[in-house]
């Protein structure tokens, strides 16, 4: 797979008020800081093959 692909993500209204909050208070980008939030818990996790989604 080349390119990047779209994920749609259901918060509930309080939690996504609150990762809104803490995005713009941190100057995170929401979609970049996912991506770095799902990477590092598939790296905890041991998933395999880290690289491929680098």
């Amino acid at each position: 797979m080349t390119g990047k692909q779209r994920l749609t993500v259901l918060l509930d209204p309080e939690l996504a008020k609150d990762f809104e909050a803490f995005c713009e208070e941190n100057s995170h980008k929401k979609s970049t800081f996912v991506a770095h939030l799902i990477k590092e818990f598939l790296k905890k996790e041991g998933y395999p093959d880290q690289a491929r989604l680098l």
